[in-house]
């Protein structure tokens, strides 16, 4: 909803190539040039905003070639959309073997083991070794369910290297909100007693941004 733009995104990543990565919202018809850029750039993942749409919507054609091409050079999808598209979405991709990375605890309309289906597919998809599917622990704020409960149910059911973390700032539409340390508190209150799920989560990230 911000548009195309990831100029100044790829300015800053330039500065600092060591320490950052970036994921882009790109258009359907960018050009393989801006995409290699981009990569050059420290670009890893491409994101689509999927929010609130038909739940038994398919990607269009050019979502899906541009899925395609971003992916064969090593980039992962991340998504947000509401928990009960995902299976569509995700068989979509998988079947293509691109990493997928679902944004916002996959926003799950309910809370409880069996109390969503689409979480259920979700983490059971994590769960397997043979689909690269990611769940990103981020925005509690945004969910419609317990977002505590969902998290924990996370870290007990999936495997660490299979989850990461967002700050989600700066927060958009709830800025003034939260300040960073308030999401970095989340995060240790959700990982209480599994201290091994923080390195894994690490882990992760190093190997799906290419660090």
């Amino acid at each position: 909803f911000l548009g195309f733009d990831n100029s100044y995104m790829a300015e800053v990543l330039r500065a600092d190539p060591a320490t950052l990565r970036g994921v882009a919202v790109l258009a359907p018809d960018v050009s393989d040039a801006a995409i290699n850029e981009l990569h050059g750039s420290g670009v890893r993942g491409i994101r689509f905003n999927l929010k609130g749409q038909d739940p038994a919507m398919p990607l269009d054609r050019d979502q899906t070639r541009l899925a395609e091409r971003v992916g064969a050079r090593g980039w992962h999808i991340e998504v947000y959309a509401d928990c009960e598209r995902l299976p569509k979405l995700l068989d979509q991709w998988t079947a293509r073997g691109l990493a997928v990375v679902v944004d916002h605890f996959g926003c799950p309309a309910a809370d409880g083991p069996g109390a969503d289906a689409g979480l259920e597919d979700l983490i059971t998809r994590a769960q397997s070794r043979s689909e690269r599917v990611y769940v990103k622990l981020s925005g509690p704020y945004r969910q419609r369910c317990n977002a505590d409960r969902v998290a924990r149910q996370l870290i007990e059911r999936v495997p660490g290297d299979r989850l990461l973390w967002g700050s989600d700032w700066p927060w958009t539409q709830n800025e003034g909100r939260f300040d960073y340390s308030d999401t970095v508190g989340w995060l240790l209150r959700w990982t209480e007693g599994a201290p091994d799920v923080v390195a894994d989560m690490n882990g992760a990230a190093e190997r799906l941004y290419d660090f």
